[in-house]
């Protein structure tokens, strides 16, 4: 726990017995000398906090997990603080629920620009890898999204070496789809520091491991990034084909928004010299346009 109140505290050790018996040690604790409180409301020293845990996790893990069970219930909320207690109890005492309600905070809180509180939900996350806590899916998301964290703040060398971590950890359970997260989000951060050949191989093995899954989602995104990647490099005439494939992947998934992006982009590297032909491309880049947006 990062902080107690009277509520979560009774909440979580509702073992203690009567209520009266409850607020008696509940009184006691809160007079002990490694006690504050916050404006949130009661809070232990972190040195003892974790001395505690660490003692809870190595000799009692079963009792451990009840209570951060106890507490993930007690965090059902929709208010964003609270989801981030809920995310960092489930992590441990539920890690299915605890990955996916990891994932959706990320997305939100990139999508919504709360950084603080992503930053908050990265050291809830770290903080249970840093002491072993996790099984591998969940520390290799955890490190995942620590990993996209440093890229928005411009520390792209550091982004790389958490999604290498997040690698190995995926690497070890073959979460390919993980692997194919990391992979590509490692290539991007690669580009921007003028690693355009490690860009192109975690590219390709990202691709493959679309097509080994089925993933016509993932393999058009992959393959769109790869086509970037060589029209950058100055071979537009193999961007192109890759272009074309890319949109034949979205045209599968029924993404419009993407298949209109390919179609602008396979007009821009088309090989024929007739401007009919690049023509034609962008004209029907324009109603998946309109549908894609339409979709937002």
């Amino acid at each position: 726990f990062h902080w107690f109140e009277d509520g979560l505290a009774e909440h979580v050790w509702t073992n203690l017995g009567p209520s009266g018996s409850f607020l008696n040690a509940w009184s006691t604790v809160t007079n002990l000398p490694f006690v504050a409180f916050s404006n949130r409301g009661t809070v232990f020293h972190e040195l003892y906090r974790n001395a505690l845990l660490f003692h809870l996790w190595r000799d009692k893990r079963d009792y451990y997990l009840d209570i951060s069970g106890r507490a993930a219930k007690y965090f059902d909320s929709e208010d964003p603080f609270l989801k981030l207690e809920r995310a960092y109890h489930l992590l441990i005492s539920a890690p299915p629920n605890g990955r996916a309600l990891y994932h959706d905070l990320v997305v939100e809180f990139q999508d919504i620009g709360v950084f603080s509180a992503w930053h908050t939900l990265n050291q809830h996350g770290l903080e249970h890898v840093r002491y072993g806590r996790l099984d591998q899916q969940s520390a290799g998301l955890v490190w995942e999204a620590a990993g996209q964290f440093s890229s928005i703040h411009g520390k792209n060398q550091e982004a790389i070496d958490r999604l290498k971590t997040a690698q190995s950890f995926y690497n070890q359970v073959d979460d390919r789809e993980g692997l194919i997260r990391v992979l590509y989000s490692k290539a991007a951060y690669q580009s921007l520091i003028g690693q355009a050949e490690g860009s192109a191989t975690d590219l390709q093995a990202a691709y493959d491991l679309a097509l080994k899954i089925g993933n016509s989602l993932y393999a058009g995104h992959v393959m769109y990034r790869i086509a970037e990647l060589t029209n950058f490099g100055g071979d537009p005439g193999t961007a192109y084909d890759q272009y074309k494939k890319s949109f034949e992947w979205f045209e599968t998934t029924g993404d419009y928004a993407m298949q209109a992006r390919n179609l602008e982009f396979m007009a821009e590297t088309n090989p024929s010299k007739d401007i009919k032909d690049r023509k034609r491309l962008y004209q029907e880049a324009i109603p998946l346009f309109e549908q894609g947006w339409a979709r937002y």
